[in-house]
Order: structure tokens, then sequence, then C-alpha cells
């Protein structure tokens, strides 16, 4: 009973109720949850894309609420394990959806009136790479497809529609060839 106090929102038939809730409400009323906003429609595509607003919020985090030097340390740690295994590490830092898309974030949804930051994964990509550890930016051809129309992220959800995998895919292999070829 206790867990049940303290988790009443986790059950399924309370999470289908709350989507079913949220579609109503777009649906009927044009109006979306708290926690998504609408990009503003790229010219050649009125079409509606979400955005999430905990992932913008993060787009403000700071320099040092991210403390890139503590993220660089753990993953050298990590290629240095994987290297006494035997393994190749690669990382590939995944934008986020409003990252690729920033200039299209409204004004609405920016937060103190303040428009949200570049990203900071070329800075991480720098850093990696700087310190011997291979590493892929998706970020800059991300952001150079969207500019041209390129639909990388499915409209309503984060995740990458095929177009963003191919380009994905197309840049890890690239690197794999230059990188990490016997």
């Amino acid at each position: 009973s206790e867990l049940r106090k303290s988790l009443p929102n986790s059950s399924a038939l309370a999470q289908i109720s709350r989507k079913a809730w949220s579609y109503v409400r777009y649906v009927a009323l044009r109006e979306l949850p708290p926690e998504v906003f609408a990009f503003d429609p790229a010219p050649e595509d009125p079409r509606p894309m979400l955005g999430y607003a905990i992932t913008r919020d993060a787009m403000y985090w700071t320099p040092a609420d991210r403390d890139l030097d503590k993220v660089v340390w753990a993953i050298g740690r990590i290629r240095d394990y994987l290297a006494n295994q035997g393994v190749n590490l690669l990382v590939v830092p995944i934008p986020d959806k409003e990252q690729v898309y920033r200039e299209r974030i409204p004004r609405s949804a920016w937060i103190n009136d303040i428009e949200p930051p570049a990203s900071m994964l070329p800075e991480l990509v720098a850093r990696l790479q700087a310190k011997g550890i291979p590493a892929v930016s998706l970020l800059p051809v991300y952001r150079e497809q969207a500019a041209s129309g390129a639909e990388l992220y499915w409209r309503d959800d984060t995740h990458w529609s095929a177009d963003g995998i191919r380009v994905a895919a197309e840049l890890i292999a690239a690197e794999l060839r230059d990188t990490m070829a016997p």
C-alpha cells in the first residue's frame, strides 16, 4: 500500500488515461500538455513538429552544471578499461531534436525570454578527441541537413526518422573506417 500511495500514477490505466486525455485536449482544444511545445513551422512544411520542455530546459544548463571535465574523465576511464579488454571505444554523443532544430523553438518556449544557447556537444567532442578518445560529432551534419529541410526525427517523438538513422550510420561508418581500421 505504501508503494501504491507513493506511485499513484504509475499504473497502466493511469498512463493510458493521461495519454488519451492529452490526445483529446490536442485534437479538440488544440492544447498541448505543458511538457510539450510546437516548433515554429518550416517555410516549406507547415505541419507541426513537437519538442519537449525537459530537453529544451537542459539546453540552458551551464558548462558547470554539465561538468564536462568529469564527463571526459569518466569516458576516458571507460575507454581505458575497454582497451584492457581488447575493445575499442567510439563515442557518439546524440544531439536532441531541440538542439538540431533550435532556431525553430518559438520565442514563447524560451526560458526567461532568453534564446536557447548553442549545444555543448561540439565542445564535448573536441575535448574527447584532445584526450585521444575517438568521437563522432553528428550535430553539425544534422543541423546542415535540418536547415535544408530534412526530417531527422519523428515529428511527434524524440526518436530518429529513417533519414536520421541513415545520416548517423553513414557518419559512424566513415569514422570506423578512418580510426578503427586494423
